[in-house]
């Protein structure tokens, strides 16, 4: 008796993000988006469900599952800090996964504090 099986695979992502000066410090509170792109490099629009994957501070432990193929962009906030570099697009497909386990991105960002300065005239306050 002969019998096959056949397997879907489940696109599942983890995206790790380290400071660029010292890789092996991961921000844990930085909150992450994946981004899908349309065929010209812009966001797909809000309303389709599939157009941002938000990981927030910790992606699940079994990863995110998303859509492929597709271009997609990332983008990461991490209060009082801005991004000051972004990954260009970059395209998922089947052959970027690993057979045995989920793919793992892993952003490099370069930090810069940001003061919130506020002005008060003194005579109104």
């Amino acid at each position: 008796m002969d019998f096959t099986i056949h397997m879907q695979l489940e696109p599942r992502l983890f995206v790790e993000v380290v400071d660029a000066q010292d890789p092996t410090m991961v921000l844990t509170d930085v909150d992450t988006e994946l981004v899908k792109l349309d065929a010209n490099g812009q966001p797909m629009h809000a309303d389709d469900e599939q157009a941002v994957t938000k990981f927030g501070a910790a992606a699940a432990a079994s990863g995110m599952l998303i859509e492929i193929p597709g271009n997609y962009a990332l983008r990461a906030s991490l209060p009082n800090h801005k991004q000051t570099n972004f990954l260009n697009p970059f395209r998922l497909n089947r052959s970027c996964w690993p057979v045995d386990r989920p793919l793992k991105v892993t952003l490099h960002m370069e930090l810069e504090a940001m003061l919130k300065i506020v002005v008060v005239d003194s005579e109104t306050e």
